[in-house]
């Protein structure tokens, strides 16, 4: 895959649609069945990630070049301080031009690289170099957790997805021949004014003492922690009582007897309904009950 050149279109609806069904497909078919979808390896779940990060609408973005230049660099700084304070392997790429920046802190020195670790500026967005010392599973799960997590972000509310990233557990290849166990964390970083996602910023870092095994979603602001699987599902997006609402309404409930029975009023049913709308992007309960079964709950 490469980026767009100057002055191309940028790809129609209907297209950028079909690789987000695709996602779908892949995420909530096989996956569900606790298997790899469709006996997909890993390369194959990069490319479906290279369609739909090609396929994202980058045209309504609301700033200039010369500003998107200015925050690309603020970025870099950015990663290139996680390297140096976190001692962390830092990746960031930019999903629209299709290139990346790699900074090798000292935990690089740990991992069996060669040559590598120097900062270098790659004409990808696969840091091909340290997916070779990964172990061949973690890599399969990775791609699929990364597949899985790509959904989770466009079903958050617009300006929300930069709150979460992805935690998991990796074995990395040592300089000894030997595999460590690494942490793996992914930041989604939004193209302002617009829902398509810019920039990935990945860090590698020694796996803390105790952290628990699984993929999970974390929240920055909160602290709080979900796995993958439930978030990826969409049980994150609403809390427990704007589930039971939800399933309420479904079952064509009005109002008040929702209030009658949650033994709740009917300020708080409408206050959780507006919710609902909101978290879910959808604009009546119907589009919001046709959603929620998309992403199991109901």
């Amino acid at each position: 895959m490469v980026g767009r050149r100057a002055g191309e279109e940028e790809l129609p609806v209907a297209d950028r649609r079909a690789a987000e069904e695709e996602v779908e497909e892949v995420v909530q078919g096989e996956v569900e069945q606790g298997k790899v979808a469709g006996g997909r390896k890993q390369s194959d779940h990069r490319k479906l990630l290279d369609k739909v990060f090609s396929a994202q609408n980058y045209a309504a973005h609301s700033h200039d070049r010369s500003s998107l230049q200015q925050l690309s660099e603020s970025y870099r700084v950015l990663a290139q301080g996680y390297a140096q304070v976190e001692n962390a392997i830092a990746v960031l790429s930019d999903l629209k031009s299709r290139k990346s920046d790699v900074y090798y802190g000292g935990f690089s020195r740990m991992l069996r690289l060669g040559d590598c670790g120097k900062d270098t500026r790659l004409s990808t967005i696969w840091e091909e170099e340290i997916f070779r010392i990964v172990h061949p599973d973690d890599l399969q799960s990775k791609m699929l957790q990364e597949l899985r997590f790509y959904q989770y972000v466009k079903q958050l509310p617009s300006g929300q997805c930069s709150r979460f990233y992805l935690a998991a557990c990796l074995r990395m290849r040592s300089r000894t021949d030997a595999y460590l166990h690494a942490l793996h964390r992914l930041y989604y970083i939004p193209l302002p004014g617009c829902d398509a996602l810019w920039m990935a910023l990945c860090l590698y870092t020694p796996l803390p003492a105790g952290f628990p095994e699984g993929c999970f979603i974390v929240d920055s602001v909160t602290g709080q922690t979900t796995p993958l699987e439930a978030g990826a599902s969409g049980m994150a997006l609403l809390s427990d009582r704007e589930r039971q609402v939800l399933v309420l309404i479904d079952r064509g409930l009005t109002s008040k007897q929702i209030a009658a029975q949650l033994s709740i009023s009917q300020h708080t049913v409408s206050r959780h309904r507006q919710e609902i709308l909101a978290k879910l992007r959808v604009r009546n309960s119907i589009e919001a009950c046709r959603i929620a079964k998309q992403l199991k709950l109901l």
